[in-house]
């Protein structure tokens, strides 16, 4: 061997280990190393190995969103200089980082294909590759698989001893079985877990065993056995700074406390959980601690704090908004506007409580619905204390320049509506917006109006008098305002002279300050409504995108975990089958590997679009179970009849003619399909991966022959 491979071999080692290395200076002392190593042989080091350090330097950093853009780049060129062992590390690294992002599915996809890559045999690796996938797959609620892959990781860890990872294999393993409801072996795994951690001083394994094991308590009803392990778990992870375990025990914590009515407990436990290093960049555990914080807030009554509360919330938004503007960021837009509409609505609402104890003639006005109904009932209620026979509420249109006089009553009905201009003052309605001054006239006549318009009232079509100059009546008007904002114009008339006294405009006054906060509301209240059928919309579009896969547009495996109790529960109570397929996709890596990953999943989208015309009825549910691999659930559906529609399928495929010469059944793109036909009758014990097994089962016996085929088995 060269000297060159000697350094290029050392140097691989080095960048290929670097994360069992947590040394402040580890990445600075890596990166000596190699152009140590490279000097030494008298070369250039080996540009790739420093890009993928300076890289690794970022995700350190916490950056995560950058390093996993750059992490990236330096896989593709992994790719073409044919860098395997990098290349699988890298995949392994871009796992990790979309998990701390909370983007499961993402890293999932990274952590599968450093699996499928197998260019890296190491056994230390492969433990800790299934490791990881076992804690995603976690993550999505897939815990069958987890088992599986943690259990993968021990059985590699018989024959290699790592203790560290045979803890978090352990852990995994104890986690997964918790949830499937397998107390008595997840009581073994996580004592396992633990007593290895504390042999071993392995101290982040220590709180997780704690943390699991209290998990498994609260399942099992020991509130108080739980609690002790939570908290002891909980100030170990804040004694080690780990920003994981500080998130998830407090959220799992903050809910026990919540199920159990210990809201001021809850807050401080969501206190703790906004403390954790890297909390801000966790979106989904920021939303969490916002739910379980409102919560306990209205439970507590504490609306002061509320108000902080989607301050905040409202505050990191905008900022996720501004950072991730590429993904739905209308949808995330209308959610801001409408955080802010609830700010300004509880601060009305505030204000509305205290007017309430003022007078009942504010309560009434501030809680109209609509300002018909208020001016309607403000009239009549002014006229026990003001002589009036007229009754105005002009609004102003800032951008417009425009006041609009839409609310005007008279002898018991409303009179048409109409706009003017505010470019001059040609009514006295325009004077009192522009100078904000009350007036107070008694005679409103030509001599005692002129003083406070721009041109000669008799002239002006919206003069309120005759062309004799003789009075006319008495008019009240007060500017509208609420702090420095102009609303509008509110004015009290008699058709008699002489009517009004100083008490009356003081009175006027009093009543605008109520009226102000009705026109607020009622703006606020129809913006609100507004937005709140804007919101219910968007939140559908939203729900839809999050139960889909982002690639085929099929139901994901969170829909499948959502609607398969409710299938099971239809064929119990009905005493009809549930068909359920599974679909694979012949030689698909074979066809990835000849043709790219592009091509490959434009043959998934056409093949999601091809099941989605054929499996078209309400009673059919098409889901992309993973990579290649699609289900059907069918309710309602004979064998039969089931296979028929397969069959339709297969060929329309065919008919597509996809070449794929990496086949070794035909010369284009073929679907293997395994169905099982089998009707619920214990809802107690059957479970959802008992018949996608019994159908994958099929699947495989097809594939075992010659594949291409459809395969039908039945239990029934």
């Amino acid at each position: 061997m060269s000297s060159s491979s000697n350094a290029e071999l050392k140097s691989r080692a080095i960048v290929c280990c670097i994360q069992d290395d947590r040394a402040v200076n580890a990445i600075d002392s890596a990166i000596d190393k190699i152009k140590t190593l490279y000097i030494e042989e008298q070369l250039e080091p080996k540009k790739l190995f420093l890009d993928f350090l300076y890289v690794y330097r970022i995700y350190r950093s916490t950056d995560f969103e950058q390093a996993a853009i750059e992490f990236q780049q330096i896989l593709e060129r992994c790719e073409k200089e044919g860098e395997e062992q990098l290349y699988s590390f890298i995949l392994l690294h871009l796992g990790t980082l979309y998990s701390f992002l909370s983007d499961y599915q993402t890293s999932l996809q990274y952590f599968l294909r450093a699996e499928e890559s197998q260019q890296y045999s190491d056994q230390a690796y492969q433990a800790l590759l299934h490791v990881n996938i076992s804690g995603i797959y976690s993550q999505i609620l897939d815990y069958s698989s987890s088992a599986n892959h943690a259990l993968k990781a021990v059985n590699v860890l018989r024959y290699f001893k790592n203790a560290p990872l045979s803890v978090l294999a352990y852990l995994n393993l104890g986690h997964s079985m918790v949830h499937l409801n397998e107390f008595e072996d997840a009581g073994h795994w996580l004592y396992k877990s633990l007593s290895l951690a504390e042999e071993i001083q392995y101290d982040r394994g220590i709180p997780y065993a704690e943390l699991y094991t209290a998990v498994l308590e609260q399942k099992k009803g020991n509130i108080k056995q739980a609690e002790c392990f939570y908290i002891s778990s909980f100030q170990a992870f804040k004694v080690q700074q780990d920003p994981q375990g500080i998130e998830e025990c407090g959220l799992l914590f903050t809910q026990l406390l919540l199920e159990n009515k210990r809201y001021q407990e809850a807050l401080d436990f969501c206190d703790e959980v906004e403390k954790a290093p890297y909390y801000q960049q966790n979106i989904l555990s920021h939303f969490q601690v916002f739910k379980y914080k409102r919560e306990a807030l209205t439970q507590l009554g504490y609306m002061d704090s509320l108000q902080c509360l989607i301050d905040k919330q409202l505050e990191f938004a905008e900022s996720k908004l501004l950072a991730l503007k590429q993904r739905e960021n209308s949808y995330f837009q209308s959610m801001i506007d409408m955080i802010k509409k609830q700010k300004e609505q509880l601060t009305f609402e505030s204000v509305n409580e205290y007017l309430d104890r003022m007078s009942l003639l504010g309560q009434k006005l501030a809680i109209a619905d609509n300002l018909y109904q208020g001016v309607e009932s403000l009239f009549h209620d002014i006229q026990q204390i003001i002589p009036a026979t007229f009754v105005g509420i002009t609004l102003y249109d800032e951008k417009m320049n425009l006041l609009n006089y839409d609310y005007l009553y008279e002898n018991q009905k409303f009179l048409a509506s109409f706009s003017v201009k505010c470019d001059s003052v040609k009514v006295l309605g325009q004077y009192c917006l522009k100078h904000r001054e009350s007036l107070l006239l008694t005679t409103a006549s030509y001599d005692e109006v002129r003083g406070y318009l721009d041109h000669d009232p008799i002239n002006e079509e919206v003069w309120v008098g005759d062309d004799t100059k003789e009075s006319t009546a008495s008019v009240i008007y007060v500017p509208i305002t609420l702090g420095e904002t102009l609303l509008g114009v509110m004015t009290v008339q008699h058709m008699e002279t002489h009517q009004y006294k100083p008490h009356h405009l003081k009175l006027v006054i009093q009543l605008v300050n109520f009226l102000a906060v009705a026109i607020k509301n009622v703006q606020q209240k129809q913006e609100l409504l507004a937005k709140q059928k804007e919101l219910e919309s968007i939140n559908k579009q939203l729900e839809y995108i999050s139960t889909r896969d982002p690639l085929t547009g099929l139901n994901n495996r969170h829909e499948l975990e959502r609607l398969s109790p409710d299938l099971l529960s239809h064929s119990y109570s009905q005493s009809k089958p549930l068909v359920t397929l599974m679909i694979d996709v012949d030689y698909y890596k074979g066809f990835n590997d000849l043709y790219g990953h592009d091509a490959g999943d434009k043959v998934l989208i056409s093949i999601a679009n091809l099941l989605l015309s054929h499996f078209n009825r309400r009673e059919d549910y098409i889901f992309r179970y993973g990579g290649d691999e699609i289900l059907i659930l069918m309710k309602d559906t004979h064998l039969e009849e089931a296979e028929k529609i397969a069959i339709a399928a297969q060929q329309e495929l065919f008919d597509l003619n996809i070449l794929n010469e990496a086949s070794l059944v035909s010369d284009r793109v073929t679907l293997s399909i395994g169905i099982h036909s089998q009707q619920c009758k214990n809802i107690q014990v059957e479970n959802i991966t008992d018949y996608i097994k019994a159908a994958d089962g099929a699947l495989y016996a097809g594939k075992k022959s010659q594949r291409n085929t459809i395969t039908l088995t039945t239990n029934i």
